[in-house]
């Protein structure tokens, strides 16, 4: 019992500070630290480059040193060249957009009593530059499992519409495995002018690639795509609004076309989804992580037949539902 209890203990202890590490990167990234760790700097260099209090930088950079971001050379510190890909501005699977990202959840997150006891959001103001922070930020989130889905499927020659697609990653995923595929993607304005076309010409996708700039739920999506994606869109969304998409899909597929919805699976042995649940509580007003059943029940009502799903590794486990209409 007391074994038992300790290991409990530790277990919860461990909770107390978890938000620590997102916090640390993230003012690391506000402060624009990491393009001056390309090469070994100085404490005292440093701070005075960034108007910083040296007591403050040096704390901070010994922290990253801590985390195994940086490497400490003597009195000077840098990016450790194991991960610098990933902490480099510069870097097409640099974190530090998505990590800036879920540290201002952290914002929301403090709402939850209130929104626990009302049920609905508290009304924040809309940042304009959200959008484009998440799709840059989910590229590297997102690009292994986007390959690997890639890797496994198979398609017929013609074109992938990547719906409120951010940077494309889903579809690019798809399209690095099959050259006789073209790509297409939709999402807001700006989303497409400074997140899609920059990341799809960084990784050599560009030019296989069309653009549709506007609300997902008010434009014509056009019609003979070879497959549809909905990555990531549906745990966002309420059932009438998941109804409105399944509809346009079905619309815009050629005869024999594939509806490939991607998003986290609700399951009780993984507690992600029921957490990240509660991140769509606080966020949206209907949004929530979906059983694979529901998935599969509002598929046959909008006409389609559910043809499998794929499991995709990583760190947050999602799936990837085929379905074609009937």
């Amino acid at each position: 019992m007391k074994e038992d209890l300790h290991t409990a203990l530790r277990e919860f202890h461990s909770w107390a500070f978890s938000f620590a590490p997102t916090a640390i990167v993230a003012t690391a990234v506000q402060l624009d630290l990491f393009s001056h760790l390309k090469d070994p700097t100085s404490v005292e260099s440093l701070a005075q480059k960034l108007s910083l209090s040296t007591k403050g930088t040096h704390r901070l950079l010994e922290a990253l040193d801590s985390l195994g971001i940086l490497e400490k050379k003597g009195e000077k510190f840098l990016l450790d060249p194991s991960v610098a890909h990933l902490f480099d501005p510069s870097s097409l699977f640099y974190i530090g957009s998505f990590l800036l990202h879920a540290w201002k959840l952290q914002e929301r997150w403090r709402d939850l009593p209130q929104v626990v006891a009302s049920g609905t959001p508290v009304p924040r103001e809309k940042d304009p530059q959200f959008p484009i922070t998440l799709a840059k930020g989910l590229f590297p989130v997102h690009w292994f499992q986007a390959a690997e889905l890639g890797k496994n499927l198979k398609l017929n020659p013609g074109t992938v519409l990547d719906v409120a697609g951010g940077s494309g990653v889903w579809s690019a995923g798809i399209l690095h495995h099959h050259p006789h595929l073209k790509g297409t993607v939709l999402d807001l304005p700006q989303v497409v002018e400074e997140a899609a076309k920059p990341i799809l010409d960084k990784i050599g996708l560009l030019e296989r690639y069309s653009f549709l700039p506007g609300d997902m739920f008010r434009m014509e999506w056009g019609h003979g795509y070879t497959a549809i994606i909905l990555g990531h869109i549906c745990h966002a969304l309420g059932e009438e609004e998941i109804f409105t998409l399944l509809e346009k899909a079905k619309t815009a597929l050629a005869p024999g076309g594939n509806l490939i919805i991607i998003d986290f699976i609700r399951d009780s042995k993984d507690p992600f989804p029921a957490i990240f649940s509660i991140n769509m509580l606080i966020a949206t007003p209907q949004g929530d992580v979906y059983a694979l059943e529901d998935y599969e029940k509002w598929l046959a009502a909008k006409k389609f037949r559910v043809k499998g799903s794929i499991p995709l590794t990583g760190p947050w486990k999602s799936a990837a539902i085929l379905a074609t209409p009937t």
